[in-house]
């Protein structure tokens, strides 16, 4: 009897090492998982721009608006800074800011005004080079030559030999 009490105390034993162990385990994987979400909902240490990454991009247009603006606060701090040194027309320095601005404006239209006029003659030019092209292929007709391409080589993206290596052809209506 006393071997068997022993057997049993061992086992009694080992099963409550083994369950501990198992509530150990639990517990350091809880806090683990705690651990791991505190790391996510904390700041990084090192910024790594998600705000810019995510921010809402601005248009040319909002971009030179801004530009705008910024230019003609820097004027009118100018303006009043001049004013405050010596002449003292705070008229002159208010009236500075608009007609800057406007200016600006007006430059911002004219560079438009400009890539619009250049395109359009671009437009034209390619319009006229193709009723040329159709004028003169129904004087004398379609092309019926050879287009050939001599020895040219294809190199392989993945490295090694050349798929291709001295080829060439001719092409024939």
């Amino acid at each position: 009897m006393g071997k068997e009490g022993s057997k049993r105390s061992a086992r009694k034993a080992k099963s409550e090492e083994i369950a501990m162990l198992k509530e150990l385990d639990a517990e350091a994987g809880d806090d683990a998982t705690a651990r791991a979400a505190a790391k996510l909902s904390a700041k990084p240490v090192i910024d790594n721009g998600a705000t810019e990454l995510f921010e809402k991009k601005l248009s040319k247009e909002e971009k030179k608006e801004l530009a705008a603006k910024k230019k003609a606060e820097r004027e009118a701090r100018k303006a009043a800074a001049a004013g405050e040194a010596g002449s003292g027309d705070a008229e002159a320095c208010a009236q500075a800011v608009p007609t800057t601005a406007r200016a600006g404006k007006r430059a911002a239209e004219t560079l438009a005004d400009k890539v619009k006029r250049e395109q359009a003659l671009l437009d034209e030019e390619l319009e006229a080079a193709r009723i040329g092209a159709v004028r003169i292929r129904n004087a004398e007709g379609a092309f019926l030559g050879q287009l050939e391409a001599r020895e040219f080589s294809m190199p392989n993206p993945g490295g090694g030999p050349d798929l291709l290596d001295k080829a060439s052809y001719t092409l024939q209506r």
